[in-house]
C-alpha cells in the first residue's frame, strides 16, 4: 500500500471507529448524526494528507473520549461480547 492508501485506511478506520461509539448505547441522537455527517461532509473537501490525518486523530480521540466519560456507551461496549455469544448461541467449553 502507498502512502495515500494507508491514510484513507486510517481515515475510514477512524471514522468508523466514532461512529461505532456514537452508536454503542443505542440511541442516536439527531445533534450526534448531525455531527457525524458534518464532519465527513468536511473531510472530502480537505484533499491534504496533513488535514486528514488530523480528522482521523480527531475522530479516534472523540470515541474514546465518548466511551471513557459516557458510562451508558461503556457499559453497552462491556456488554458485547455477552450479546455476540447469546446471537451466535457460542458457549465456552467446560474443562
Amino acid at each position: 500500500m502507498d502512502a495515500r492508501q494507508i491514510e484513507e485506511l486510517f481515515l475510514t478506520s477512524a471514522q468508523s471507529l466514532f461512529a461505532l461509539a456514537l452508536i454503542s448505547n443505542f440511541d442516536l441522537s439527531v445533534r450526534e448524526s448531525t455531527f457525524l455527517l458534518v464532519t465527513f461532509l468536511a473531510q472530502l473537501f480537505f484533499p491534504q494528507q496533513g488535514i486528514r490525518i488530523l480528522f482521523a486523530i480527531v475522530y479516534v480521540v472523540a470515541a474514546l473520549g465518548m466511551v471513557i466519560f459516557v458510562r451508558s456507551r461503556r457499559e453497552t461496549i462491556m456488554q458485547i461480547p455477552a450479546m455476540l455469544r447469546e446471537t451466535v448461541g457460542w458457549a465456552p467449553t467446560q474443562v
